[in-house]
């Protein structure tokens, strides 16, 4: 589809949607106290699923079906926000292929309708969604888009505020504790995008035979699978390798269709395959010195293995199913061969402690990345112009 034909399409949508006037965030931020999960701690093993329990209701002012996918804009002008709604919905995780029925899925995939055989024993149900994440990877809040063509134009901006818009360059060089300060500034309702959040919109993508598409090809701003999906390079920084937010387009796209997002629609979450790699907020890897590394999740310690990298099998074939970890799309076996199940996704561990996740891969990954993949190498206070963000907003 023509950008600018896009560009309106967007525009229309985000017309269509009741604007707020704008959270105003601290003008400084720093590191938020109390939230270095990174670090070992005697903490209690946890046995029961961490899940939220208040119901999730619409933001105010948003006019938009609770059912079903939209666009929100938050805020006016040129700091205005675009968060997309992800509904509640219910999704089957197997446990056993085989009493599933699921012969030929590995096990931790997911599916849209209830398996054959036992509850918790062939399969297990949650419900995902019920939140607002920000449409674009972060950027600063005076950030000028781009031309929908070129890009030309765009300008990264200096402000400590952080917006989700399309057409930007990316706030990057960040660490984690900045990242989850920045998020938490945007508003009471407003966090840092949780592994949870992620694992909702890859469980949704999985569920209905969607594959997201990006910025992982290495450089040359196209997506590796389908090189006629392009990006566009921010001007100032024509090789960074990093395109601005929501750039992604085909000319070969029908109308509505968007395949960078997770829903392949303009309604969808853009850019979670590779461009930039993004701090999480519930996944750390704990342990002290000489005893391996577990799952932390949310400061917990879970009492469970982080699979290590062996050489080059760090392809992702199967998914932890315990009820405490599984709504967070954790890797549970690594091994050579890339699965469709997990759209060919890899996970990176290179057997560090103290350490916190990011998603998606980064436009270096090319066919590793994707809504699957998982890096866990690098600690809380690491920050490079390769590692992002992105808010989500819970209304309870």
């Amino acid at each position: 589809m023509d950008p600018v034909r896009r560009l309106l399409l967007l525009a229309v949508s985000l017309a269509a949607c009741t604007v707020t006037p704008p959270v105003q965030a601290p003008a400084d931020v720093g590191p938020a106290a109390g939230h270095d999960a990174s670090h070992p701690v005697p903490t209690p093993v946890a046995n029961t699923p961490v899940t939220s329990v208040p119901a999730a209701r619409l933001a105010p002012g948003d006019t938009g079906p609770r059912d079903a996918h939209h666009l929100w804009v938050m805020g006016t002008g040129t700091s205005a926000s675009t968060y997309c709604w992800i509904p509640e919905f219910h999704a089957w995780q197997v446990l056993d292929p085989v009493k599933a029925g699921l012969p030929n899925l590995p096990v931790g995939a997911w599916v849209g309708s209830r398996p054959g055989g036992e509850a918790e024993q062939a399969w297990a149900e949650e419900v995902f969604g019920g939140v607002y994440v920000a449409k674009y990877e972060a950027s600063h809040e005076d950030a000028v888009p781009g031309d929908p063509r070129t890009g030309a134009g765009a300008v990264a901006g200096t402000s400590g505020r952080v917006k989700s818009a399309a057409l930007c360059p990316v706030w990057s060089n960040v660490h984690w504790d900045d990242a989850l300060a920045l998020a938490r500034s945007v508003g009471p309702e407003a966090d840092l995008m949780g592994d949870e959040d992620w694992t909702a919109l890859a469980v949704w993508s999985a569920i209905h035979g969607v594959q997201v598409l990006g910025n992982n090809s290495g450089g040359t701003f196209r997506d590796v699978t389908d090189t006629t999906v392009r990006f566009l390079a921010p001007p100032a920084f024509p090789t960074s390798g990093v395109a601005l937010t929501g750039s992604g387009h085909g000319d070969a796209w029908p109308y509505g269709v968007d395949r960078t997002t997770h829903t392949g629609l303009v309604a969808g979450v853009a850019d979670l395959n590779g461009n930039l790699e993004e701090w999480t907020a519930d996944v750390a890897v704990g342990g002290g010195p000489g005893v391996p590394g577990t799952w932390l999740l949310r400061g917990v310690a879970s009492g469970v293995r982080v699979p290590v990298v062996q050489g080059a099998a760090s392809a992702i074939n199967s998914l932890a199913t315990s009820p405490e970890l599984r709504r967070f799309g954790l890797p549970a076996t690594l091994g050579d061969s890339a699965l469709p199940a997990f759209d060919f996704d890899h996970a990176i561990h290179d057997g560090s402690t103290g350490v916190r996740a990011m998603r998606g891969g980064g436009f270096y990954d090319v066919a590793r990345a994707g809504v699957w993949h998982m890096h866990l190498t690098r600690r809380h206070d690491f920050a490079n112009q390769y590692f992002g963000f992105r808010v989500v907003l819970r209304y309870r």
